[in-house]
């Protein structure tokens, strides 16, 4: 399968995409009673189908972290993130090349990778939707 035009570029630019986030966050946040941000998931260190980089992955994702936590902080709120990047680079482990949970050479997952995600995902919901008193 050849790649789609403009596939292996960017689409939005990492400022544009940060301000996006930021501003998704600030339409959402008085209409909803949690918003969880989630990090984009690693890209394997090899030549991806679609020419994505785990470098670009880690960049879009330190932008949005830093929007994101600005538009909270304006809001007196601490944003709440589900780290899927640092939970799959964990299982994976960090510069991984192949992992059982992602497709060889591409950024998409096997139904284990989703799977995994998915009980973690579920676990953070919870864990904001009914949290541990002290």
């Amino acid at each position: 399968m050849d790649a789609g035009p403009g596939e292996g570029q960017e689409h939005v630019d990492i400022p544009q995409y940060a301000l996006n986030l930021a501003e998704i966050y600030r339409r959402l946040t008085p209409r909803a009673r949690h918003v969880v941000w989630t990090t984009t998931t690693p890209c394997p260190n090899v030549t991806t189908s679609m020419g994505r980089t785990d470098a670009k992955v880690q960049a879009y994702n330190a932008a949005a972290l830093t929007a994101l936590q600005a538009a909270a902080a304006a809001r007196g709120e601490h944003l709440v993130v589900d780290d899927l990047y640092a939970v799959v680079d964990g299982y994976c482990g960090a510069n991984y090349k192949t992992c059982d949970l992602q497709r060889p050479a591409n950024v998409h997952f096997e139904p284990k990778g989703c799977e995994f995600m998915a009980k973690h995902v579920v676990q953070t919901v919870l864990a904001v939707l009914h949290p541990k008193q002290p």
